[in-house]
């Protein structure tokens, strides 16, 4: 019996610290019926040259060199030339375990069955030395069915199933036949606002307790650093809007369920505060961003909604809701302070 065919898609940028890393940990799965599509998204270092070494080594490498779109573009874009009947995801500088595929691909012999989820590693470097692992999985494995998604989605979105496209493998046929695509607008989450989309249109999930996914966590450079173009509220109200749509259609938009997505939402917002307190503006511009995002009705929805846990983002709250600016103009300018929040 014929093996079925992964696409398995890369979107590279400037990446040649850890692009061949990535790359072997694709092609030297124990499951080789694959095809690993190389979007290089406008390179500068030799991500480039590496990427055309390997197409020449492999044919089941196909790369496409194309101007700087940013992640979401370069993934539309290997979306449109993949060839498999499933599809997979997997950034740059990540790897995944050489059972990856072998055990995932077993599960689809259910043939009901449209996305199969894994557990994640978040490894921690420093000077490219690994620090500390943390693990993002389930006790065990089990399927449902997607009508019921509101018995699962709190726990298995603690558990980061959700928030990742790189943890996953697809039904080919679910993303283009409903012409499923990750929202170009957005620059961060964009990951989380592509799998509602596809979990809107499943029918059947299995999730799976292995952690084979290593998502790599530089410790020498902040992320929000890292990301300095990005317009956070923007990105944070588009997938509100979503999350919000999302949770009504699938009975989750009351009660217990609705305060949980309330307390997710209200987390996001106050990142956006973060981001404005690592720019270089002046301290009034700051202070004047801050009042702004607070103010916001999404802003507030969040708020007087949200279920939230841990002393400090509970003072935070506490804060927000008494309209206490002063006080929390210092709190998010103190150095490491939401950093350390949410660790």
């Amino acid at each position: 019996m014929r093996e079925a065919l992964i696409s398995v898609i890369m979107p590279v940028y400037n990446a040649e610290k850890r692009l061949e890393m990535s790359i072997n940990s694709v092609l030297n799965q124990t499951y080789q019926q694959l095809e690993l599509i190389l979007i290089d998204d406008g390179s500068t270092d030799s991500s480039a040259m590496i990427c055309d070494q390997y197409a020449r080594a492999d044919k089941r490498v196909m790369v496409v060199h194309q101007e700087n779109a940013r992640v979401s573009a370069a993934r539309n874009r290997g979306i449109q030339l993949a060839t498999g009947e499933y599809l997979s995801f997997i950034d740059a500088d990540d790897t995944i375990d050489p059972e990856t595929y072998a055990v995932v691909m077993k599960q689809f012999t259910d043939r009901s069955i449209d996305m199969v989820i894994y557990g994640m590693q978040f490894d921690y470097y420093k000077n490219q030395k690994l620090q500390k692992r943390h693990i993002k999985s389930i006790e065990k494995n089990y399927c449902f069915n997607v009508k019921n998604i509101n018995a699962h989605f709190s726990y298995l979105s603690d558990q980061n199933y959700f928030l990742s496209s790189c943890n996953k493998v697809i039904k080919s046929t679910i993303i283009k036949d409903n012409q499923i695509v990750f929202e170009k607008e957005m620059s961060i989450l964009e990951d989380f606002k592509f799998v509602l989309d596809i979990l809107e249109k499943s029918k059947k999930v299995c999730v799976l307790d292995g952690a084979w996914y290593h998502y790599y966590h530089d410790l020498n450079a902040s992320q929000l650093k890292r990301r300095p173009a990005i317009d956070y509220i923007r990105n944070f109200q588009i997938l509100d809007k979503r999350l919000r749509e999302f949770s009504q259609k699938f009975e989750m938009d009351k009660g217990n369920e609705l305060e949980k997505i309330n307390g997710m939402i209200l987390r996001y917002y106050i990142i956006a505060i973060e981001k404005r307190f690592t720019s270089n503006d002046l301290l009034k511009e700051k202070y004047v961003k801050m009042k702004e995002i607070i103010t916001l009705n999404e802003f507030q929805t969040a708020l007087n909604n949200a279920a939230v846990s841990g002393k400090r983002l509970m003072i935070v709250v506490h804060l927000l809701k008494k309209k206490s600016f002063i006080i929390l103009f210092w709190l998010f300018l103190a150095n490491g302070y939401l950093g350390k929040m949410f660790r």
